[in-house]
């Protein structure tokens, strides 16, 4: 799992927006908005009760990785738990 100068995680943001991207903008838009006006409680709350949900719906189970840049339905939800997770503490 890659992380940042700081230990904050790089791929979740990255992985939660381009997933939730293609299927439902005004979500992502939404939680952009809210992490940018500084929001953390409504990002937290978009992030956990629309966004995650969606892709726990929306990815593969038991997909099947052929490299380390792909990542399997378990992976990108832990990833983006720990986002939540992040985001809450701070």
């Amino acid at each position: 799992m890659k992380k940042g100068a700081k230990g904050t995680l790089i791929l979740a943001p990255i992985l939660a927006k381009k997933t939730a991207e293609q299927d439902s903008p005004e979500q992502t838009s939404s939680f952009d908005s809210q992490l940018s006006s500084g929001d953390r409680h409504g990002a937290v709350s978009k992030l956990q009760n629309d966004i995650r949900k969606d892709l726990d719906q929306w990815l593969v189970d038991g997909y099947a990785v052929s490299s380390s840049l792909q990542y399997t339905k378990v992976q990108v939800l832990d990833l983006t738990d720990e986002l939540i997770e992040r985001l809450s503490s701070n």
